[in-house]
């Protein structure tokens, strides 16, 4: 089944108000967003008993003008307690509302209701957003304002993550109300603050709000349209300074300080440089004033990090956590099911928490990426995205490597690893748990062929000593041409007399370079091209046992029909290819070891 999001079911339960359906039927079935949908629905029976006005013409006409005034008026940051109404009078709240009332259900009722639904890609969205400012001009009470106002933020967040399920960049219209909703809840707040009139659960509600969606933001820094950078900075910029707001030594970030990109480090070492300055995973990083979690950062610990890049060059933390959990664990699979409450891959059920972002519209069968997260109550899905099909996207363009960087990698741009040049973008996700992402360390790289070669989508850094020569990749097999096999995209000499695999299938290979030529040494099928019961899984190690080995999100059985690539202990990463078997567990076929040394994060834990 497909995902329903809360607009869908909205629209399905307004049409069925419609029809004669009752409100308390609409929330029985849906008693999950009975609370969001209660008061929409009433509202709704009630628009329809109301009987359609039919205004003269001059007196709608005129009404509408002195809207569209009194929207100027507001975005000029006017007073709002009243507008003019010919010859100096003053609007009482009763006539106000009438007004309004007049203008938008007497003369576009239909339209306006049609509009909730609106996502910024539609032309009744700037209709939508109108009538959410109408609702606020006829409300007196500052507390239940900022209510509504965040309220309002959360359903733009919403829209941007429907926007995104549904592959579209994140447009400037949609940023621009976010920061508008925000800003004036925050303005109102601060000033109840003041006058030791706010609520501490409003200015908590407040505090989360930013929290979530700061964090939400800059994880789409990608999905951004380029003409929407401006919109996106300023937005990230005031949650992250709303989240600063009670700093004693408040220093406000600018929106300069993002332009250049978001970069992830994770789980990397933190080092005090000589100059009295700070490196984070290998990476040298400003930290001051407006850096959230700053204060708990120590030398020789380990550290998860948001930087940013500067328009100017010069790369900040934005936050910091200094306790991290192990590194995360991503499952790619077929969807078996998928509800509101999870999804299910390979017989492994994974539920959703409501910062569940999922990236896709998704539907059984679909493959997809998911990165689970830890909970109180097990892991969790953090991501969902759809990972496109050989039948989609040629997957000879796509390659995971690891190798050794030969190049100093501290001021970004190309990184050389193992005698291929890597375009490492400023936003690329960097796991750091290992070691730091220097020259000499072993670097797994995640990258796929655009125009200008090949680019890299994750680097995580692997705990192991080996030759740079020693290379290890997996990519779909794509022919050959000539005596060379085609892997990823990459051309490699394979072993003599060797049997070609079926064109598609993913191979793992174990490969040496001489001079400019990789030679295949060891090379295995772990996915042929039909066989879309494959489960591929990144993670790390939690216990072995004799006959499993306990994962973050479940035990995989591993026995003398599985090929174990290297020698796992608790705490390594690893890679497995594996199906679900007669007793809905998961069967390895295929592991390869990617850690020679535990994973830090996981002894400590233990």
């Amino acid at each position: 089944m497909k995902l329903r999001s809360f607009k869908s079911i909205l629209d399905e339960c307004l049409a069925a108000v419609r029809q004669g359906e009752s409100v308390d039927d609409c929330l029985e079935r849906y008693p999950k967003h009975a609370e969001r949908l209660r008061p929409m629905l009433s509202l709704a029976t009630k628009l329809q008993v109301v009987p359609r006005v039919q205004p003269r013409p001059w007196a709608q006409a005129t009404a509408w003008d002195r809207v569209r005034q009194r929207a100027r008026e507001m975005q000029r940051g006017e007073s709002r307690r009243g507008f003019s109404l010919g010859g100096g009078a003053w609007l009482r709240p009763v006539a106000m509302a009438a007004a309004v009332t007049l203008a938008i259900f007497g003369a576009g009722g239909a339209t306006a209701l049609a509009s909730q639904s609106a996502l910024p890609d539609s032309p009744l969205y700037r209709v939508k957003l109108f009538t959410e400012d109408v609702r606020l001009w006829l409300v007196f009470d500052d507390t239940h304002e900022a209510e509504i106002l965040m309220d309002q933020s959360n359903e733009r967040m919403e829209e941007i993550f429907a926007t995104v399920r549904n592959g579209d960049s994140i447009p400037s219209n949609v940023l621009s109300a976010l920061e508008n909703r925000n800003a004036r809840a925050a303005n109102i707040i601060t000033n109840l603050e003041a006058a030791g009139e706010a609520d501490a659960s409003l200015v908590g509600r407040l505090f989360s709000l930013s929290v979530r969606q700061e964090t939400a933001l800059l994880s789409l820094w990608n999905e951004v349209s380029d003409s929407a950078r401006d919109e996106y900075t300023e937005v990230v910029v005031l949650a992250h300074n709303t989240r600063l707001r009670n700093a004693t030594d408040f220093v406000a970030l600018l929106p300069e300080d993002l332009l250049g990109g978001i970069i992830e480090v994770s789980q990397g070492e933190v080092e005090i440089t000589s100059d009295g300055g700070w490196r984070i995973g290998g990476l040298e990083v400003q930290i001051d004033e407006r850096t959230i979690g700053r204060r708990e950062l120590r030398e020789g610990g380990t550290a998860t990090g948001v930087f940013a890049w500067s328009i100017g060059g010069d790369l900040r933390a934005l936050t910091l956590e200094s306790i991290v959990p192990p590194a995360p664990t991503i499952i790619k699979g077929a969807v078996q099911q998928i509800t509101e409450e999870g999804i299910r891959i390979a017989g492994q059920w994974i539920p959703f928490t409501a910062d569940t972002m999922i990236k896709s519209n998704l539907s059984e069968g679909d493959r997809v990426e998911v990165e689970l997260a830890d909970s109180a109550d097990g892991a969790v899905a953090e991501t969902v995205e759809a990972v496109l099909s050989s039948a989609d996207k040629d997957q000879t363009t796509t390659l995971t490597f690891l190798g050794t960087i030969e190049s100093d990698v501290t001021a970004g741009g190309n990184w050389d690893v193992s005698g291929l040049s890597f375009i490492v973008p400023e936003s690329v996700s960097i796991n750091a748990s290992a070691g730091n992402a220097e020259q000499g360390a072993r670097a797994l790289v995640e990258a796929s062929y655009e125009e200008d070669g090949l680019t890299a989508n994750s680097i995580t850094i692997i705990a192991e000593e080996a030759n740079a020569n020693e290379i290890y990749l997996f990519g779909a097999f794509g022919g050959s041409d000539e005596g060379s096999w085609k892997v990823g995209g990459l051309s490699l000499v394979p072993p003599m007399n060797s049997e070609e695999p079926e064109i598609g299938s993913i191979l793992s290979v174990d490969a040496r370079k001489t001079g400019n030529t990789l030679r295949v040494e060891e090379w295995v099928v772990v996915r042929t091209p039909d066989d879309e019961n494959i489960v591929f899984v990144q993670g790390t190690v939690q216990a072995l046992g004799n006959e499993t080995w306990d994962m973050e999100f479940a035990a995989v059985t591993v026995d003398e029909s599985t090929e174990v690539a290297g020698t796992a202990v608790a705490g390594s990463r690893v890679l497995i290819w594996s199906s679900q078997d007669g007793s809905g567990m998961l069967k390895a076929s295929y592991i390869r070891v990617l850690d020679k040394q535990p994973d830090l994060q996981t002894v400590l834990s233990d």
